[in-house]
């Protein structure tokens, strides 16, 4: 908590963000993110046990809303480009593929109890 009105988040290298509260219920807030995931294809789909990995990077804004026990945004953001790896399954004979940077955004509502 930077003060009353400034959060700042970060699990480095994965989510970093800042958070202002403009009220006690309205926060905005920008975020950088990190996408890296690696999984190994199943035994009976296609290319069985390859290796398929996805690097890219994002940024974010969101504006949200928090009263009581529910809380809703709405984000929108970009990704910056990355990189999507499919292997053998012994990580050999790799082929790569450049990602282009795309946007997204989404609704959220969350209830806590």
């Amino acid at each position: 908590q930077i003060s009353k009105k400034w959060k700042l988040s970060a699990i480095f290298p994965m989510n970093i963000s800042l958070e202002y509260a403009a009220t006690s219920s309205w926060f905005l807030s920008i975020a950088a993110r990190a996408f890296d995931s690696r999984h190994r294809v199943k035994d009976h789909e296609s290319h069985p046990r390859s290796v398929v990995r996805y690097l890219n990077a994002g940024a974010e804004c969101m504006v949200k809303y928090a009263k009581g026990l529910w809380t809703f945004n709405i984000h929108g953001g970009t990704t910056l480009g990355g990189r999507y790896r499919i292997a053998n399954q012994r990580n050999h004979y790799a082929h790569n593929y450049k990602l282009k940077p795309s946007p997204y955004g989404g609704l959220e509502a969350d209830l806590k109890f």
